[in-house]
């Protein structure tokens, strides 16, 4: 039995409350819940605080005593205020409210976090950060991760029924609700989203580097060939003029010698850099293995990865006394080699000398043949660089296949939620899981490579290509993709600095029809491959679709009156288990019939989940059984003159309804006096 203190009034309102109160089994507590809130501003004083129950919290008062206010400083402390959330005019007296109170001073609320207690508090001044206070440790988290730490849902003053208003904004508003329990999941699986979308862009640098690559080998590739058809050609020349057979073996052994010399350098290299990399794997770690549940699977496999790392240890050490061994080796037979060369090249001077007709063209010769050992070496370099790079378009499509297997995951964590709807909004809603027809990431990256190129209505353009290009399981998309990837690919094999290739401006007007001939050259400059990976790595946004029961059949949820979209939403929620629930007065639009269904489940929901709502409706804190009602008012005056400080809130009663000075509250407050009270007991003749 839940008293909020121990009197004969406690236990009847109990009877009067069972569903709420009376339970037959252990009572469970929230495993997240909201303990304390403490404020430092202009319009609460420097030491003002609210403790809250794990139940059912209501905030009352009349206009103007900060019940909005307060949960406004509760939200921000939380990182789920109006200023963490897209700018939007409805909210903007929020912001204002936060804005312009909070200088100078703080916000500071105590959780319960399965059992760890933490204090969290955020400034002004480091208002993109949440300061988390634990066993005398503070830390500093972006609002991001504190919003994923503390499970809370938080909606303003009609935020219910205006949802569907602002449609860049409504979907995922209406996704996230319907896929509130399954949050963890759904994290998850959008973080391995996000992964595979870094994985998509390093992939395709990747393939650019090949490309590069590529271009560099053939680069290397013509320079060397040119070279050794230069020196065909003077050697016959030298042949025509006199050069003896063994002076002409000479002089066509030194592109052999460079040869070789390249390989030395080439094999040094290559050897090098695998003994770094392999100096650089690790063993697993053992830390942790020490203090776990002792099981013969756990004994196994703490086993097999001591055996595992021992050998480990063994091979790596193999494999670097090898390369060490094999790079003295090398360094000694490059010395031999160097001395065999030496030896070579006063060969090669003698039998230059020997013609001294044929100065100029053994001048030549000489040096065509050491700018062939630098091309030979370049050569070299240039094809080990690319057979690094074997393999990385396939590496490229795999990463895009796992962003669509990723995508699948998440669409069956929706689908989940979907079904739930309808039994947790008792048959008002139903739901199912579509798709962006205009996805945001296609837009964005067609923006990002045409902004700035002199293009107009250049957002309603981008928008009906990516429309028609969405279509038909995204096939336009692809095609543009690929044409650009066409595009950048032979941007790269032409070299930077280039003048703009003609075929690349009738490609990308193919894709992009509304570009002039000078507006295709600057989106061309534009063609890098950071925004090429973004066209890569975009997707598709899946999100929830409601469809409202009315009459027997469904019709789409914006087209239900803000009662109707409101009172569904509140339904779905307070079915829900999903962390703290915090309203600003959900009462609005919702007609007296509604507000009773839903204080009814109010009794039930609290013991699932804590609550804390601001209300101005009778029903809500009596007939839900509020576990614990905080009456507020200003402490001065409203009209008080400017020589009078500012209003201030202050807290009039605290504690149960069972508590008399409560309900008086109560009764003054929202049913405007026990004599109004009992003037309409004597109306309905129920008094």
């Amino acid at each position: 039995m839940r008293l909020g203190e121990p009197t004969a009034e406690a236990v009847r309102q109990a009877v009067l409350a069972d569903e709420a109160r009376i339970t037959y089994a252990e009572p469970s507590i929230p495993s997240q819940r909201v303990l304390e809130l403490r404020v430092s501003s202009t319009l609460t004083g420097d030491d003002f605080s609210i403790t809250f129950n794990d139940g059912f919290n209501t905030l009352i008062g009349g206009r103007g005593s900060g019940k909005s206010a307060i949960l406004e400083y509760l939200r921000f402390a939380l990182g789920r205020s109006t200023l963490d959330a897209a700018d939007d005019v409805a909210t903007s007296r929020e912001r204002d409210m936060i804005t312009s109170t909070l200088i100078a001073g703080f916000v500071e609320v105590d959780l319960d976090r399965n059992g760890v207690i933490e204090t969290w508090r955020r400034t002004l001044d480091k208002q993109t950060m949440v300061t988390v206070s634990t066993d005398g440790e503070s830390r500093d988290l972006p609002i991001s991760v504190a919003q994923e730490r503390f499970r809370a849902r938080a909606f303003s003053q009609k935020q219910l029924s205006t949802m569907v208003r602002r449609p860049e904004t409504a979907d995922e508003q209406i996704t996230g609700i319907a896929a509130a329990e399954s949050v963890d999941r759904r994290r998850k699986a959008e973080q391995d989203i996000d992964e595979a979308e870094r994985a998509i862009r390093a992939a395709f640098q990747q393939v650019v580097q090949s490309w590069a690559a590529q271009a560099a080998f053939n680069r290397a590739e013509s320079a060397s060939g040119d070279l050794v058809r230069r020196l065909e050609s003077i050697r016959n020349r030298l042949e025509q003029g006199g050069l003896s057979a063994d002076q002409q073996a000479i002089l066509d052994q030194q592109p052999v010698y460079n040869r070789t010399f390249a390989s030395f350098q080439t094999a040094v290299k290559f050897a090098q850099a695998t003994l770094g990399q392999a100096k650089l794997l690790r063993e697993i770690p053992m830390e942790g293995w020490d203090a776990l549940v002792e099981t013969s699977s756990v004994s196994n496999a703490r086993q097999s990865i001591v055996r595992l790392n021992d050998r480990f240890r063994g091979g790596i050490k193999e494999i670097t006394d090898a390369l060490e061994l094999t790079l003295e080796e090398l360094a000694r037979h490059q010395r031999e080699f160097g001395e065999a060369q030496s030896k070579f090249n006063e060969q090669y001077a003698v039998a230059s000398l020997a013609q001294s007709h044929l100065t100029t063209l053994l001048s030549e010769f000489r040096q065509l043949g050491e700018e062939q050992q630098v091309a030979e070496r370049n050569l070299q370099d240039a094809k080990a660089a690319l057979s690094k790079l074997v393999g990385v378009d396939s590496r490229l499509a795999e990463a895009r296949t796992l962003l669509g297997t990723r995508l699948t995951a998440l669409r069956e964590i929706l689908n989940e939620a979907s079904d739930r709807v309808k039994e947790m909004s008792t048959g008002v809603l139903r739901a199912h899981v579509e798709e962006e027809t205009i996805p945001r990431r296609f837009v964005d990256a067609l923006m990002e490579l045409c902004e700035r190129c002199g293009i107009r209505e250049i957002d309603a353009r981008c928008r009906e290509l990516v429309e028609n290009a969405a279509r038909n399981g995204r096939q336009g998309w692809e095609e543009l993709v690929h044409r650009l990837q066409r595009i950048r690919h032979g941007q790269v094999l032409r070299g930077n600095g280039n003048e703009v290739d003609p075929n690349d401006i009738t490609e990308l007007k193919a894709a992009l029809n509304w570009l002039t001939d000078n507006q295709a050259r600057l989106v061309l400059a534009r063609l890098d491959d950071d925004r090429l990976g973004k066209f890569l790595s975009a997707w598709a946004s899946p999100f929830i679709r409601f469809e409202y029961r009315d009459r027997g059949s469904y019709m789409p949820f914006e087209r239900a009156s803000p009662g109707q979209q409101a009172s569904a939403l509140l339904t779905l929620l307070l079915n829900q288990e999903a962390g703290t629930l915090i309203i600003d007065q959900p009462e609005d639009d919702l007609d007296n019939r509604v507000v009773m269904a839903i204080a009814k489940l109010l009794q039930t929901t609290k013991r699932k989940r804590q609550l804390i709502f601001a209300t101005h409706n009778p029903n809500f804190v009596v007939n839900g059984d509020a576990d614990k009602v905080i009456a507020l008012m200003p402490s001065v005056e409203p009209n008080a003159t400017e020589a009078i400080r500012a209003a201030q809130i202050a807290i009039e009663q605290d504690g149960a309804i069972e508590t008399p000075a409560v309900r008086e509250a109560i009764t003054e407050t929202m049913e405007g006096g026990m004599r109004a009270f009992e003037l309409r007991g004597r109306k309905y003749a129920v008094v």
